[in-house]
């Protein structure tokens, strides 16, 4: 047994079980802020990392001329619903140049308009149809100003002034248009 003075200056008589129990119980202590310690840097370290990669919801999309064969160096978006027709990079080339990055944002009404031209629009127009981009114009108009909440002529009703928008039908002939 060891005699040890307290922080308040009196002695406590200490058998060896309790000198041990009370270094364990210092080794603990000592392990814990060690941890806590790594996980500080680790946060302090990825936090930064993140953020530089990402910027709020947007996900910057760079477009190449071709694919590379190497790994990129920045993790590469998730694979999405975007629809796929054989015809969808040429949509691309010729709708970035008008609508920029939106085509890209989830939700959008750039994308959407995209997204309905590619997978459902009956009309199945060329990319290379002067047309193309007037019905794409029209779509994006019609998400814009929620075409689905319209009184008369939405995608679906019975339009008493044409034909429904986002028809298959002429865009010219869309309700309103005429």
């Amino acid at each position: 047994a060891d005699t040890v003075v307290d922080a308040t200056g009196v002695a406590v008589v200490m058998s060896e079980e309790d000198e041990e129990k009370e270094e364990r119980r210092n080794y603990m202590k000592k392990g814990l802020i060690a941890a806590l310690a790594i996980a500080a840097i680790v946060i302090g370290v990825s936090v930064p990392l993140t953020l530089k990669f990402t910027t709020g919801d947007t996900i910057y999309v760079e477009k190449s001329s071709s694919p590379t064969l190497s790994p990129t160096s920045a993790p590469t978006m998730a694979p999405t619903a975007m629809p796929t027709p054989d015809d969808f990079p040429a949509m691309i080339d010729v709708l970035f140049p008008i609508s920029g990055s939106a085509l890209y944002e989830n939700g959008t009404p750039q994308n959407r308009a995209l997204d309905w031209i590619a997978r459902n629009d009956g009309a199945n127009r060329s990319p290379s149809d002067p047309r193309f981009v007037q019905r794409y114009a029209l779509a994006v108009f019609y998400y814009s100003t929620g075409g689905a909440q319209w009184l008369d002529c939405f995608e679906g009703d019975q339009c008493t002034r044409g034909s429904p928008w986002l028809s298959s039908d002429d865009e010219c002939l869309w309700g309103g248009i005429v």
